[in-house]
């Protein structure tokens, strides 16, 4: 489908965003509001909910009883879940030392207690919430650069707007959602231009994830069941700061099994940032990176035993990922969690001209996929109710 040129009859909503929280607004908008478009830079849908081929994680891993909210999804689009595997022995490797701990792998595991994978992986929930959609609804491979009141001072609900795309004619919509980190959603030109106090909020937010790096390894077999372990293990000083079970094979009616590793800032990103599995990689990465994890993991398990059972490895570096990392315009990040200010009124109050807000951080949720859920949910209420007030 070729996207409407600006004299056609403008789209209801246009979302700009293909992730979780765009694709909830999108779904939550029709058929109540009948024209509605999606907009993504990427080639996927799915955003930082981003897994291999065979279901591995490689963005967000987990849900928790109390995310009813995703829970509710994947119900709604049958996709089924199973526990995070913490029982048997956990490791800690420090230095040129490794032990096995005992049974405390939900001490280390980065989820902590009572979590709960996708089978086949986060990224079936969009994936399934894109189909579900018509057809056209979701257009890939664009990129929104400016968006722009066409009528009135600002301060008018009834305003149309101008979504001004990179190398492509441009199209108009009565609102627009945007769905994409703040620091993204800053680098656009507004017209009118945003509050300054939202303009600031928006550059001064990190995106949930957004400096962190993972890896996910597959085996023949879970190997490490068979040794009494739980596949957790706190490597500070190694290839990543945590490994834990991504995927048990038939033991937990997965296609595989699979170990990820997860590493934290510029730290993380340098060790994992050469070898990242994006349309950038070469050969020699790769089999730089399959030494790199047999090295890591035969700290634990012997090189001979992991060199045996390893099938595949893949990395993601979000820091080098343009379209979910945005570094800080000062070039310095504020102190403390970043979580603590997703919610905050600048990052969620829409426009007097018809731009709304959803994304993760625009909940107060820190940072889980329940938060981009809520978002999309929020935003599309707000967007319904606007319509309506104009009619």
């Amino acid at each position: 489908m070729n996207l409407a040129p600006v004299c056609a009859t403008p789209f209801d909503v246009v979302v700009i965003g293909a992730g979780i929280s765009g694709l909830v607004a999108a779904s939550a908008l029709l058929p109540r509001v009948p024209r509605v478009l999606v907009l993504e830079v990427r080639n996927r849908v799915g955003g930082r909910l981003y897994s291999t081929q065979d279901g591995m994680d490689l963005g967000a891993s987990w849900w928790w009883s109390h995310d009813t909210s995703a829970a509710k999804l994947a119900q709604k689009l049958g996709v089924a879940s199973v526990p995070q595997h913490v029982g048997g022995n956990a490791w800690l490797h420090r230095g040129q030392q490794a032990q096995r701990v005992g049974e405390v792998g939900d001490q280390i595991v980065p989820s902590g207690p009572g979590s709960k994978r996708f089978v086949g992986g986060y990224a079936e929930l969009p994936r399934r919430l894109a189909d579900s959609l018509p057809d056209g609804t979701v257009q890939l491979g664009v990129r929104v650069v400016s968006l722009e009141q066409q009528d009135g001072d600002g301060s008018t609900p009834q305003a149309i707007i101008r979504v001004g795309i990179e190398g492509r004619e441009a199209i108009m919509a009565r609102r627009v959602i945007l769905a994409i980190p703040p620091r993204l959603a800053s680098r656009i030109s507004y017209s009118p231009a945003l509050p300054a106090a939202t303009q600031r909020r928006l550059e001064s937010t990190a995106a949930w994830c957004g400096d962190w790096s993972k890896v996910v390894a597959t085996f023949k077999t879970p190997f490490w069941r068979q040794l009494g372990d739980s596949g957790v293990a706190s490597t500070p000083n190694g290839l990543v700061e945590v490994w834990w079970e991504a995927s048990g094979g038939e033991a937990t009616s997965e296609a595989t099994a699979s170990l990820a590793g997860l590493a934290f800032g510029q730290a993380g990103a340098a060790r994992l940032g050469p070898f990242d599995s994006g349309p950038a990689a070469t050969a020699d990465g790769a089999a730089a990176l399959r030494s790199k994890v047999i090295s890591a993991l035969g700290a634990l398990y012997g090189e001979e035993l992991v060199r045996e059972q390893l099938l595949t490895v893949a990395v993601k570096v979000w820091m080098v990922d343009p379209d979910t990392y945005a570094p800080s315009p000062d070039g310095i990040e504020p102190p403390g969690d970043p979580r603590s200010s997703y919610g905050h009124p600048n990052l969620r109050t829409p426009t007097a001209w018809g731009v709304h807000f959803a994304g993760t951080e625009s909940e107060a949720h820190s940072g889980h996929v329940a938060g981009a859920i809520l978002a999309g949910e929020r935003a599309a209420r707000e967007v319904v109710s606007a319509l309506e007030a104009q009619r």
